[in-house]
């Protein structure tokens, strides 16, 4: 992917990012969770986003 793309992933689907390199990704995550379903939410995104790699900030 390039620059300045936006990329819709569908609930369920498999992803991952690794990025080349020196190159770092950057990601806005945005989720619509009803608050009645926020810990349910909360319980299966945790399980299904497994860390792949070295995690920063953007102060790093």
């Amino acid at each position: 992917m390039k620059g300045d793309t936006l990329l819709h992933i569908p609930l369920g689907s498999n992803h991952g990012v690794i990025a080349q390199g020196d190159q770092k990704m950057h990601y806005l995550w945005i989720d619509c969770t009803p608050e009645e379903q926020k810990d349910a939410a909360v319980a299966y995104l945790n399980e299904v986003h497994k860390p792949t790699g070295v995690k920063q900030t953007l102060e790093d």
